[in-house]
């Protein structure tokens, strides 16, 4: 029997708004939980005072003050970490999140699909998504939550 590592990049960005807190104080037992939501585990870990950059089973990790991004690839359910995510940080605190999945080689092999994910996140997040490329060639699936989000302009 031949196995296929499924490559292909999902990936998401969420920006925050917390007056008083950080997400650097969260501790690492809580992004161990995120990671392990998506069925991926923590490797390694580098930080300053400025960002969180894991290294992870399936990819990477960033977290800064007021945003991550989270990248996995294989067969990992990335939509499951942003639902493990909001159940600290209050959808009411969410500037932005962008969600990006990459058509797969091997889509019959992965846990969800892009239609399956997007519709558990618009049980919270109203949003809108598009297809970028052609659909017979390389191509991304893009998911954002619409909320008039405008970044700063040294963003």
């Amino acid at each position: 029997m031949k196995l296929f590592f499924e490559a292909s990049e999902k990936k998401f960005e969420l920006i925050v708004s917390l007056s008083e807190k950080s997400l650097l104080d969260l501790d690492n037992s809580f992004w161990h939980e995120i990671v392990h939501a998506c069925k991926a585990s923590i490797l390694s870990e580098v930080n300053n005072k400025y960002v969180k950059a894991f290294l992870l089973s399936e990819s990477s990790l960033f977290v800064w003050h007021d945003r991550i991004i989270m990248i996995t690839c294989g067969t990992t359910g990335l939509a499951n970490a942003i639902l493990k995510l909001i159940q600290t940080i209050d959808t009411e605190n969410i500037k932005s999140l962008i969600y990006q999945r990459k058509n797969e080689y091997n889509s019959r092999g992965q846990i969800t699909s892009f239609m399956d994910d997007i519709s558990e996140l618009r049980n919270v997040f109203p949003g809108s998504s598009i297809r970028v490329g052609n659909l017979d060639e390389h191509h991304n699936f893009i998911f954002s939550f619409e909320n008039n989000y405008q970044a700063d302009s040294n963003d």
